[in-house]
């Protein structure tokens, strides 16, 4: 698609913004100096420890034309607002149209991902070009590259929508996070249908209440963003949202309009949704893959076609993934919640006489969560307690946190600092015929220590080490 222009002096009387210096043509919008492309309108705003304009000459030496900031500068036109980002998704809509894609976007607790991965696989086998936006990275069919978040900045996701449509793509499937949707990071989006996995505790250093947790869940479903809705019913709060819809929807569940069963490795769907499939990665993904499903469904794509398309799915990396045939079977989580502990877990115990768990939280986060995270533990045979991402927390100081809920569940655990020595001591006490489990790392490459990443790649640590006995 040839890319469209417009002058400063125009998105300012249409926008209603104070514009300075001469009218210039913007073809593009950039909230990253490192992003910035020739023509772009440069959006600088106040970040965590630096304003945008401290890299106002990165932006220039890229190409940048224009700047829309919350304050002037004498080196490039300039268009103020009191809160740039607030009016992100609008300034984008104006200079680079509404995107033409189908949308697809999926949010919840735990789960994301594992949806998300499914919808972008199932949507290639159905013979389009999609794009994937989500915590692994931005993916289309042939490239793949790194995102510090689960939903990337608006203009970062937009420019990547532009190179799926301009490659011949016609939908795109984001992994929208809760932050992301107080953070204008999906504003001017419009997703043609929204999936729900569920909502369990977690960011409550963000919003403080699960009420207010759901409260910003709850805004991709508004009829401004989304023009349907597809609902997992697992818990009180999904139940609730399905209640309060003003979109059309459809419910996924034990008696639902698309009724849910998962028994000996066959995923059954039925109702308004009707297809029995082989889904060889357990129940707990098998509700996140039923999801996907009707997600499509409701999109205009037939059973038959979806059935089709399921009989090749791979992996999601490092949900629940066996990371090799070696015994005792080990297994890399991302679950970092005490409800995603919860169901690894069960979802193991499900499988296996016993399950040795390996866990760790981690530092600056919703520090309440870590001694449910340790009633959760409980659930296994055995607990090896270590370290995740200890940030600039103490790591001891952590683990002590997690050993009250241990305590609380009067389960008995080895506490190991470092996770590496966790994993080869809980492989020494795992027997052959049981399995263990590493929940946090995940796909993660990278531990954050001191506020720094250091590479650490729990999949192949946990192959290396089993495989090595």
């Amino acid at each position: 698609m040839a890319k469209l222009s417009l002058a400063t002096s125009a998105l300012a009387e249409l926008l209603g913004l104070e514009h300075s210096g001469r009218a210039v043509e913007v073809t593009g919008v950039s909230i990253s100096a490192s992003e910035v492309e020739p023509g772009d309108l440069f959006v600088a705003i106040q970040g965590a420890k630096h304003h945008g304009l401290d890299f106002l000459s990165e932006a220039i030496a890229k190409g940048a034309v224009a700047v829309l900031s919350d304050r002037s500068n004498d080196q490039l036109p300039y268009l103020i607002a009191a809160d740039p980002k607030e009016i992100l998704g609008e300034v984008c809509n104006v200079v680079l149209g509404e995107s033409p894609l189908s949308l697809y976007a999926v949010t919840g607790t735990n789960g994301k991902t594992s949806t998300a991965s499914y919808l972008f696989e199932l949507l290639q086998n159905l013979g389009e070009q999609p794009g994937l936006i989500g915590s692994t990275g931005l993916h289309t069919a042939g490239t793949s590259q790194s995102s510090a978040l689960t939903t990337s900045e608006l203009t970062t996701t937009r420019k990547f929508l532009g190179k799926v449509e301009a490659a011949g793509g016609t939908s795109a499937v984001l992994e929208v996070s809760a932050q992301a949707l107080v953070r204008n990071r999906v504003s001017g989006l419009k997703f043609a249908v929204a999936g729900f996995t569920n909502l369990t505790r977690d960011h409550m250093d963000d919003f403080g209440t699960m009420e207010h947790y759901y409260e910003a869940k709850s805004h991709l479903f508004d009829a401004s963003r989304s023009g349907s809705a597809v609902v997992f019913i697992s818990d009180e709060w999904s139940k609730r949202l399905a209640a309060e819809l003003q979109i059309p929807a459809l419910l996924v569940g034990a008696g639902q309009e698309v009724d849910y069963r998962y028994e000996s490795g066959v995923l059954s769907l039925s109702g308004k949704l009707n297809l029995s499939i082989e889904f060889g990665f357990g129940e707990l993904m098998a509700r996140n893959f039923a999801l996907a499903l009707t997600m499509l469904h409701s999109q205009g794509f037939s059973a038959e076609q979806l059935a089709a398309a399921s009989k090749v799915i791979s992996q999601v990396p490092g949900r629940l993934e066996l990371v090799s045939d070696a015994r005792p079977h080990t297994y890399v989580d991302y679950a970092h919640t005490p409800d995603g502990i919860a169901s690894a877990v069960e979802e193991l115990n499900s499988r296996y006489p016993g399950v040795t768990l390996v866990f760790g939280a981690s530092g600056n986060r919703d520090i309440g969560k870590r001694a449910e995270m340790g009633v959760a533990a409980a659930l296994a045979n055995q607990v090896v307690l270590t370290d995740q991402h200890p940030r600039d927390e103490d790591p001891e100081a952590i683990r002590a946190a997690v050993i009250t809920g241990l305590n609380q569940a009067n389960k008995s655990f080895h506490e190991v600092a470092g996770p590496e020595n966790a994993l080869h001591f809980a492989l020494g006490i795992t027997p052959p015929d049981h399995a263990l489990l590493w929940c946090g790392p995940g796909h993660l490459k990278y531990r954050e220590i001191a506020g720094v990443k250091v590479p650490f790649d729990a999949r192949a640590i946990a192959k290396r080490a089993v495989e090595q006995g």
